[in-house]
């Protein structure tokens, strides 16, 4: 039996024509460790408690996000978050060949004041360099919390006409 997760990309497969794209996004399995950390003491301190930090031990094992009751974090409910790894082996296993993945933020997100940055256009640029600089790269694309996978159907993009 198929595990959920797998199931849209099944049916994504199923309606896509041959050399069809699909973009596909997932949350990384370390996106609440890396925000809990960049809040801890200044929003909140969920690090201090066991049952949140129980909850960052299973998603860094099975990519399951599951909110403890007895936890003060509010977040999301229960999900399934990704590798760049595990991502790219559910495509392949659903039949889509080729797949690229892209860090969505890069590391850009963890600078201080960033929304203060961000209006200045040196700054901007400065950020995005940060995040070119790191996006593809594998062994840090979880950094970015949120990841892109392109791909394609049976391999290839569509022939020119």
């Amino acid at each position: 039996m198929l595990e959920q997760p797998v199931l849209p990309l099944w049916e994504s497969h199923r309606l896509l024509k041959p050399g069809g794209i699909l973009f596909t996004a997932a949350i990384t399995s370390y996106a609440t460790l890396l925000w809990a950390t960049t809040v801890f003491g200044v929003k909140n301190r969920l690090l201090e408690e066991d049952a949140f930090t129980g909850m960052l031990y299973c998603e860094l094992e099975s990519g399951e996000h599951i909110r403890p009751e007895e936890s003060a974090y509010h977040g999301m409910g229960r999900s399934h978050f990704h590798s760049a790894a595990e991502l790219r082996c559910e495509l392949e296993e659903c039949g889509f060949h080729g797949a690229a993945v892209h860090g969505v933020v890069g590391g850009a997100w963890l600078a201080p004041d960033i929304d203060e940055l961000w209006k200045d256009p040196k700054s901007r640029e400065a950020l995005m360099r940060t995040v070119r600089m790191l996006d593809g790269r594998e062994d840090i694309v979880g950094l970015s919390t949120h990841i892109l996978a392109i791909s394609y159907k049976n391999g290839g993009p569509l022939p020119e006409e």
